[in-house]
């Protein structure tokens, strides 16, 4: 995501996900991330996010967090 903020010329940060399956019972958890299905389900979110975020970036133009 930074190589593509920098070539659009935009400033980037980073997109940390964080997770809290520790409260309740979840299908995937740190003990089975590495399950074939755990591993496609994330791939799909992957790619949702990564979906979002061009049409983001292509769809206005940059902009900063003071509307300028």
């Amino acid at each position: 995501m930074g190589a593509a903020a920098r070539q659009a010329g935009i400033r980037f940060g980073y997109l940390h996900v964080i997770s809290n399956n520790l409260a309740t019972h979840y299908p995937a958890d740190l003990s089975n991330e590495r399950r074939s299905d755990v591993l496609h389900r994330r791939a799909v979110l992957v790619d949702r996010i990564r979906t979002i975020i061009t049409g983001r970036l292509t769809a206005s133009p940059a902009r900063t967090l003071r509307g300028t």
